[in-house]
């Protein structure tokens, strides 16, 4: 992939017209500071931003520089790009996961007003750019004989939301899953966040009632070091 630096200048927003080709491939160390940019944008959306402390090099070094593991076997990320015309370099003999392509036909023009922030390039086509990203692992529970995924994050960005790319991304992961024969594929989804809620339903998931999350972060954690 082209560094950011070799791509052309581009006008502060772009509208899709008619349609929209739209791909889904495991993301690399390159993606790192969109991955960050997005993750970002989740946070805020769950206004949860006095919190955030992912940083670019956090996210480079966590998914890739300092991860020894295959995708898959640990944190793994894939990444959704869209592009008004068809991608010149399909990739779908990427190692360890077939990229995903679909072309999605438009009822209404969309207007992305954040171009120049998430660009990317793929060899000579330049007018290539990020929408969304999911982000999950392995798990495993007692109560079943093989593990699972767990999904942390799965953000489609605001202007192409309600065009089935975080259906997308979602089957992918699920379809990883099951190619792998694992027992689940879990998330958590904000008790506010109705819409969300439905669209999983949808895909056929069940809420798992009488459970609540509980998390030891930040001071309430550190206390729990006995070697300082």
């Amino acid at each position: 992939m082209a560094s950011n630096s070799n791509l052309v200048t581009l006008p502060k927003q772009k509208t899709f017209t008619n349609s929209i080709f739209a791909r889904v491939r495991l993301a690399t160390q390159s993606d790192a500071p969109h991955l960050h940019k997005l993750m970002y944008q989740l946070a805020d959306f769950h206004s949860i931003l006095p919190i955030f402390t992912a940083t670019e090099a956090s996210v480079a070094s966590n998914l890739f520089e300092n991860n020894p593991h295959k995708p898959f076997e640990s944190v793994t990320s894939l990444i959704l790009e869209v592009s008004p015309k068809p991608f010149l370099n399909p990739k779908t003999t990427q190692p360890f996961f077939d990229t995903i392509e679909k072309t999605i036909n438009l009822d209404v023009p969309i207007v992305d007003k954040e171009v120049l922030d998430f660009q990317t390039s793929e060899g000579d086509n330049e007018d290539v750019y990020v929408a969304g990203y999911v982000l999950f692992f392995p798990n495993y529970s007692g109560f079943f004989e093989k593990p699972g995924f767990y999904m942390d994050n799965l953000h489609v960005r605001e202007c192409y939301r309600g065009k089935g790319l975080g259906k997308m991304m979602f089957s992918a992961v699920a379809s990883e899953a099951a190619k792998r024969g694992f027992s689940m594929f879990d998330w958590n989804v904000t008790s506010w966040n109705t819409k969300t809620i439905g669209f999983y339903v949808k895909l056929g998931a069940q809420e798992i009632k009488d459970f609540r999350v509980y998390r030891l972060s930040g001071q309430a954690l550190k206390s729990y070091n006995t070697t300082d």
